[in-house]
C-alpha cells in the first residue's frame, strides 16, 4: 500500500521538475523516500558540484547524481560533454 503522502509528494515534485524544463524517465512513490529519475536537468535546476579531472591515464565516466527535493530522492545521470 502506497502512503497517500508519498504519492502527493511525487506528483508534485514530478509536476515541478517538468515545469522548470526536466524530463521524467521514471517515478515510485512506492519506495521509501520516494525516488524520481530525470534526465540531465538544466543548469541551474538542482545544485550539483563540478567535474574534478581523473588522474592522467584513467577514462571518464558518467558521474550518478542525487539530490532531495520536498523529501524526495531526485536522481540523474551526468555526462561531460565530450561523453
Amino acid at each position: 500500500m502506497i502512503p497517500w503522502r508519498n504519492l502527493y509528494r511525487t506528483l508534485s515534485v514530478c509536476g515541478r521538475l517538468t515545469r522548470r524544463g526536466c524530463r521524467i524517465l521514471e517515478a515510485h512513490a512506492h519506495l521509501d523516500p520516494p525516488l524520481i529519475r530525470i534526465s540531465p536537468p538544466p543548469a541551474g535546476v538542482l545544485p550539483t558540484y563540478g567535474y574534478r579531472s581523473p588522474p592522467a591515464g584513467r577514462v571518464r565516466v558518467p558521474l550518478w547524481c542525487v539530490a532531495q527535493v520536498n523529501r524526495t530522492r531526485v536522481e540523474w545521470v551526468a555526462t561531460e560533454v565530450h561523453q
